[in-house]
């Protein structure tokens, strides 16, 4: 097996938090990140990091052996019974000296400082921005799954899980790796200071053997009680809220009408909740004294294990005691990284959960991708469908060889529920529906501007003005704005919107303020006021009245003579003199209608198959359709 797949596996298996942190960190950038250049200037900033954390350590290490000098002029020199001149001479010499390094230290660590912090920054918003774009993309993997009930919550939390690993996250692997070399840094060093001991017939150094098993020996007590202290707090959490649950419900649903053995067997049943929950009180009470005295307890134990034993080192001659204080900096090197789990226990808490979250949300957005949504958008002079085929799992809606859609007309699609109808035109305009699945080439025009109306989409904290620009940003100019403002006022007047508006006010949530109807109008008023190439319509007059539809209709087609309309609609009969042809979607075939009434005279379109560059072609061949003449009441068929 290669050294490399055996390292892999140590590397996956081990389940120390420096490591699971920098392998859950390193997954969700690796899937997030595919050129590959956030890990790059993540790798670089690592290296410079280390560079400066050398250049760090050998100026600690300097400071440490300063200060060393400095007890050997206090206890050897300046302790005698005649203290020379000169040794104090060269002690102040030695003080003055020391202070050279501890400047130097003090300078390049807010340089470092500064230079992590800003880009800690651009990291994290480039990390922010990655994930957008993983939401937000053509393949709407976040629409997809804040649809499905499994990951709706993942959806929910997204935005904050995001922004506490571009933070918290990139912040711990930057402590670690800090961790990591400073603990390498001192290996060989505290190595050097060491005799070898034997145990068991194996020569091992002693001093870098007692700091591992020591600095481990306290990592296991604390983690232990750390463990134990969630696992009480977690348990009297959910138990709490079983308790609130449970008393809320029987307070609401008693009735006095109960028997007297009812109310007892409900009050025994609220004892026994208050009980338990008492116990677990009492338990997590006494974990949390003994976690906060052990953690007060061992900065003490530290001190004197390590005096301890750099003191009898002294003492036995192995090392001199000037070195007193760089070994004592070496322990405190190695026990750092043993103590990282301990020190950053909290904010490991908080992100573990959160990048379990959003590997989920990366594994189901593998599933969309890899699922048969293979649309093909290309550009062309018509809008076209070649070959587009629309399915579930366990189901096919239809097929279409192909279809065009010619500038200026008027189309619509109708057909019971659920056969189709809203993701066609939804795939038209660039959107995945959760569940539906799609293959084919959608062909648009050339810089042609599409618009969907859809009546459900809000944005929080908006103006009227904001809504109608959607989903484009509004103008900032005064002039521009006021025109529109007056445009606007004149079309929902002319529409009964119904109420007076402020089309100025800020609100948190617009949608909740207004009725199904007024959403409507406010969306095809947006429309009209930026005149697109292609409307698309997702059954905008269901829910108006007649008079409504026709008022409406009516302004369509004097404010967008020059519009072609795709529409979703239940009733087209109802709007002959609206629409110029009429697709039927009935058993998982789609009709042409071609009479003049309009549910009758069913002929299924033209099947042959036309590729993106035959758009010319088909024009001239493709079969006709009935137009309705307003003028004299009448259709005839057109091509």
């Amino acid at each position: 097996m290669p050294i490399s797949s055996i390292t892999n596996k140590i590397y996956n298996y081990i389940s120390w938090p420096p490591i699971t942190i920098g392998r859950k960190m390193y997954d969700v950038i690796k899937n997030v990140d595919k050129s590959g250049t956030f890990l790059k200037h993540l790798v670089l900033r690592m290296i410079i990091s280390s560079a400066s954390n050398y250049i760090l350590y050998t100026i600690q290490k300097d400071i440490m052996k300063g200060f060393g000098k400095l007890d050997n002029y206090v206890f050897n020199s300046l302790g005698q019974e005649n203290v020379k001149e000169e040794d104090f001479e060269n002690f102040k010499e030695q003080a003055i000296d020391i202070l050279y390094p501890i400047l130097k230290y003090i300078s390049i660590s807010l340089i470092v400082s500064t230079y992590e912090t800003i880009y800690n920054t651009r990291m994290a918003k480039k990390l922010k921005q990655l994930f957008n774009e993983k939401v937000f993309n053509e393949n709407q993997v976040g629409i997809k799954l804040s649809n499905s009930e499994e990951t709706a919550e993942i959806v929910r939390n997204l935005p904050e899980d995001v922004d506490i690993i571009a933070k918290e996250g990139l912040s711990l692997v930057r402590s670690a790796t800090n961790s990591f070399q400073k603990a390498a840094l001192s290996f060989m060093p505290l190595y050097r200071l060491s005799n070898n001991i034997n145990i068991l017939g194996i020569k091992l150094p002693d001093l870098l053997l007692v700091s591992f098993v020591f600095s481990g020996a306290k990592q296991f007590v604390s983690s232990f009680i750390t463990n134990l202290t969630t696992s009480y707090s977690n348990q009297y959490t959910m138990e709490n809220a079983k308790k609130n649950t449970t008393i809320s419900h029987d307070f609401s649903n008693v009735k006095p009408i109960f028997t007297a053995n009812a109310q007892s067997a409900v009050a025994e049943k609220h004892k026994n909740l208050l009980d338990k929950l008492d116990t677990l009180e009492m338990k997590l009470s006494i974990i949390t004294s003994v976690n906060n005295i052990w953690l007060s307890s061992t900065s003490y134990a530290n001190s004197i294990f390590k005096y301890v034993i750099m003191g009898y080192k002294v003492f036995t001659g192995a090392i001199q005691s000037d070195e007193i204080y760089t070994g004592y900096s070496y322990f405190n090197d190695i026990d750092e990284l043993f103590s990282w789990p301990d020190d950053n226990q909290a904010q490991i808490r908080n992100l573990e959960p959160r990048l379990d979250r959003l590997k989920t949300f990366l594994n189901k957005e593998k599933e969309i991708l890899n699922s048969p949504q293979k649309i093909e958008y290309n550009r062309g002079k018509y809008l076209a469908l070649n070959n587009l085929s629309l399915s579930t799992t366990d189901r096919n809606f239809f097929t279409i060889n192909n279809m065009v859609f010619k500038t200026q007309e008027r189309y619509v699609f109708s057909g019971p529920s659920g056969s189709g109808k809203s993701s066609l035109i939804a795939k038209i305009n660039g959107i995945i529906h959760d569940g539906i699945n799609a293959k084919g080439i959608i062909s648009q025009p050339n810089q042609k501007r599409i618009m969907l109306t859809q009546d459900d989409y809000f944005p929080a904290h908006s103006n009227i003005i904001d809504v109608l620009c959607l989903p484009n940003k509004a103008p900032t100019h005064n002039v521009k704005r006021e025109q529109l403002k007056t445009q606007a006022q004149k079309l929902l007047t002319t529409l009964n919107f119904g109420r007076d508006i402020d089309l100025e006010e800020t609100k948190t949530n617009w949608g909740a303020e207004l009725s199904g109807g007024q959403k409507k109008k406010l969306k095809l008023v947006s429309a009209i006021l930026q005149k697109p190439d292609l409307l698309l319509l997702d059954e905008v007059f269901v829910g108006l009245d007649e008079n409504s539809v026709k008022n409406i209709q009516r302004i369509i087609n004097d404010e967008l003579p020059n519009t072609t309309i795709i529409s979703v609609d239940h009733h087209p009969d109802k709007s002959k003199d609206f629409y110029t042809s009429h697709y039927s979607i009935k058993n998982g075939k789609v009709y042409h209608v071609a009479g003049a009434k309009i549910d009758n005279t069913l002929e299924e379109i033209d099947n042959e198959p036309v590729t993106p560059r035959e758009y010319t072609d088909l024009i001239q061949r493709r079969p006709t359709f009935s137009s309705y003449n307003s003028d004299n009441k009448s259709y005839a068929n057109v091509r």
